[in-house]
């Protein structure tokens, strides 16, 4: 028997959907059979090397979960089932794989395309007035993942690392006593160094409390996520990132306020009482990668003329 690859078998599974919904009626398909579709679809992108194959899948898991959507549909048919949290779930993850395969490949505007289908994804399942559960939270967490992705690779005022942290606070706010994991703000931790190595000192200064003030907050329990290693070393990075590449040190205060930043988070990692997150030689890099970017040097008193 020929082998077929994964589109193939995703485009099949959809049209034997398609001709049960046609010519079945009473058979009644399921949610649950919707969403093997779905996820024939959002695994075919994930297995395919063709970043245009990806965004292919995403774009037919996308229109599938339009078509369950459909009013007119569901008037028309009204035994079809509506769209549960899983079935966005499998459709943003569709995105996901494309996002990650565009950047990948170098194709930014189709990361950012799937970036925005993704988040017009969770205004659709804010309008489906669903209880808020475990993998709702997934849903807004992988979009947050998405938005971050972006972060520093463009020179477009989309601001990724920031929309990526207004939609984690949203999800933080939502999540009530369900744990959210701290990959998630690692994610966005990460987008702040990668988008602040982007910009030039100036720009930079105002933005620099955004990724601290966001670690300050874990530590001191306000979403009730433990941070780990990654979460203290993003953040240093952060910190020293817009002096990084350089051709000019910037003005001395501002490198000073950057450096008492720097050390707030290096001596929260270093207290024994924080458990195992200590600092490791990631942590110590950094570190001489902040002084080397942040301590005074000679040049800067003619800069900060």
């Amino acid at each position: 028997m020929e082998r077929r690859d994964s589109i193939t078998c995703a485009k099949l599974a959809e049209d034997l959907l398609h001709l049960l919904e046609e010519y079945y009626f009473e058979l009644s398909p399921t949610t649950a059979i919707y969403n093997s579709v779905l996820n024939a679809w959002s695994r075919a992108g994930k297995s395919e090397n063709d970043a245009k194959a990806s965004v292919y899948a995403a774009g037919r898991a996308f229109a599938l979960l339009q078509h369950m959507l459909d009013e007119e549909r569901q008037l028309r048919r009204n035994f079809l089932p509506a769209p549960n949290e899983s079935s966005f779930l499998l459709v943003i993850n569709a995105f996901s794989h494309a996002a990650s395969a565009a950047i990948k490949a170098g194709n930014i505007p189709d990361a950012e395309n799937a970036a925005n289908a993704a988040e017009e994804l969770l205004q659709r399942l804010d309008e489906q007035s669903l209880e808020t559960r475990q993998i709702a939270l997934s849903c807004r967490g992988n979009v947050v993942r998405i938005l971050a992705s972006l972060a520093g690779l463009t020179t477009s005022q989309s601001g990724y690392a920031a929309r990526a942290q207004t939609l984690l606070t949203t999800m933080t706010g939502e999540a009530g006593q369900l744990p959210i994991d701290v990959i998630y703000f690692n994610a966005v931790l990460d987008a702040w160094a990668r988008d602040l190595s982007r910009k030039d000192t100036d720009q930079s200064m105002n933005l620099l409390s955004r990724p601290h003030t966001l670690l300050m907050e874990l530590i001191g329990g306000k979403y009730n996520v433990i941070p780990d290693n990654s979460s203290y070393n993003h953040v240093i990075r952060a910190l020293y990132a817009p002096w990084t590449s350089r051709q000019t040190v910037g003005k001395e205060d501002d490198r000073r306020k950057a450096w008492d930043m720097v050390l707030t988070v290096y001596s929260n990692m270093s207290e024994r009482h924080r458990g195992s997150c200590m600092p490791d030689a990631h942590t110590y890099l950094h570190m001489f990668k902040a002084l080397a970017c942040l301590w005074p040097t000679d040049k800067s008193a003619s800069s900060d003329e």
